[in-house]
């Protein structure tokens, strides 16, 4: 039911492609919705931003924005077999698959880099 999405980056200190491909994807599903909004990124994830050509793609705040949405906070599981599993490739591919989709630079990285993995997963 959430409509609106901001993620807190402060403590953040690197961000790969898949984790950027993740927050494109969430974008795309907020975006109809209410929004998603990066809050305050550190240096480091504002660098790596800037170099992958991505730093206009995401709305930043250096705040959170007054809202009437109520804070809730889960523990992910982190455990290697499911990191193994089909599935989770299935979420590194398609977290590419939205890099490439998303134009210009990006899309020049990336796009091959989908389609090799989208191969290698169909095998």
């Amino acid at each position: 039911g959430a409509r609106k999405l901001a993620i807190d980056l402060t403590e953040c200190q690197y961000c790969d492609s898949t984790f950027l491909g993740t927050l494109l994807a969430l974008k795309r599903t907020f975006d109809p919705l209410g929004g998603l909004v990066l809050v305050r990124p550190s240096a480091e994830v504002r660098r790596i931003l800037a170099q992958l050509g991505a730093e206009k793609l995401f709305p930043i705040a250096e705040q959170f924005p007054p809202h009437d949405m109520q804070t809730t906070w889960q523990q992910l599981d982190s455990h290697w077999e499911k990191e193994q599993s089909k599935a989770f490739k299935q979420t590194v591919v398609e977290a590419h698959e939205e890099l490439a989709a998303a134009g210009g630079d990006l899309a020049a990285r990336f796009r091959p880099l989908a389609e090799a993995m989208r191969d290698e997963l169909g095998k």
